[in-house]
């Protein structure tokens, strides 16, 4: 197994990465739904273009500068998504009630 500050810093950076990745989808998403007639859509699909960029050209600057370990910091990325679906496991299932 991983120990020490390399690997803990690279599965924590993961983590924010996955979290943060997250965050701005969910707001792209919620601008490209939201009937509002003000808002540009172009301007929420540059902001997707930028992540993406700065996600993948962070991510290649850290491991090209041998700043994270790429095992875990994958590990740290995938643990979000995997907790999502972790989690629909524990939540009980709705029940529909008929009416009289």
């Amino acid at each position: 197994l991983y120990f020490g500050a390399k690997h803990g810093f690279s599965t924590g950076l993961g983590v924010l990465l996955a979290a943060g990745n997250l965050w701005v989808i969910a707001k792209v998403i919620s601008g490209f739904l939201s009937p509002s007639e003000g808002k540009s859509k172009g301007g929420l699909f540059l902001i997707t273009l930028f992540k993406f960029a700065a996600l993948f050209g962070g991510v290649f600057a850290l491991l090209s500068l041998g700043a994270v370990d790429i095992l875990a910091l994958g590990v740290g990325y995938a643990a979000l998504p995997l907790g999502i679906v972790l989690g629909q496991f524990k939540t009980a299932p709705t029940q529909v009630r008929e009416g009289n």
